[in-house]
């Protein structure tokens, strides 16, 4: 079955839907064939015509991988330490505004008790008023405290071993990547989130593929792949 190709599919080959044909800029097509796939681009020349060229998908999906996880791999380590970071610093201000209404109401409830105190029991109209509004303090203080207990006890900070264990993670990328259990749509929408498309050339002379990465935000990477030939 082949087909052109652009959404994420079932299928072998990662890099379906993100080839161009640097010969004649039609996208390359994708065909499957047992546990194989090909990547072929017949160029939209008349029945007869020879392909622009057709490759196997192992080498070129192996080689523009590579290229992606180790580019994402300083990413991946930058990223996690930034977001925990960020993570903290949000935990804090949280709390930190948490202990300040705290103190806010402690100092309402003390203004609120020092008038009930000095009211005359005498006079029980003001001095029922007063005391409900102590009452009133009272309650928003104690839901303050709360608050703020509840915030930090779900507040995460990391040790340093645990910031270890986040590097080392971050830092095995590569090996989360080629691991064989390795999810290959999740594969292939990383590709599709760093990449805006992949330009293949057939060098006939070295029966090379030229092969530029195209990467979100202007960027192109040239790179080699051997094996490849017109259909």
């Amino acid at each position: 079955m082949f087909e052109h190709q652009r959404a994420i599919r079932d299928g072998l080959a990662l890099l379906a839907g993100l080839l161009r044909c640097g010969r004649c800029g039609r996208r390359i097509c994708v065909g499957y064939k047992a546990r194989s796939a090909l990547y072929y681009c017949d160029g939209g020349p008349p029945k007869g015509w020879r392909r622009c060229v057709s490759f196997g998908s192992k080498a070129i999906d192996e080689k523009v991988a590579g290229e992606v996880v180790r580019a994402l791999s300083p990413l991946a380590l930058e990223a996690s330490l930034v977001a925990e970071q960020e993570l903290q610093g949000q935990q804090e201000q949280e709390c930190e505004n948490a202990r300040l209404r705290v103190q806010a109401s402690q100092y309402e409830v003390d203004r609120a008790f020092e008038q009930f105190d000095a009211v005359d029991p005498k006079n029980r109209l003001v001095a029922d008023l007063l005391e409900g509004r102590l009452n009133e303090k009272l309650a928003q203080l104690d839901e303050a405290k709360r608050h703020l207990e509840g915030l930090e006890v779900r507040r995460t900070t990391l040790d340093e071993k645990q910031r270890r264990q986040l590097v080392e993670l971050a830092e095995d990328f590569p090996s989360l990547w080629n691991h064989p259990d390795a999810n290959a749509t999740l594969k292939k929408r990383i590709l599709r989130t760093v990449l805006e498309e992949v330009i293949v050339t057939h060098d006939v002379d070295r029966s090379e593929l030229d092969v530029v990465l195209h990467w979100k935000g202007g960027v192109h990477t040239m790179v080699r792949v051997a094996g490849a030939g017109p259909g």
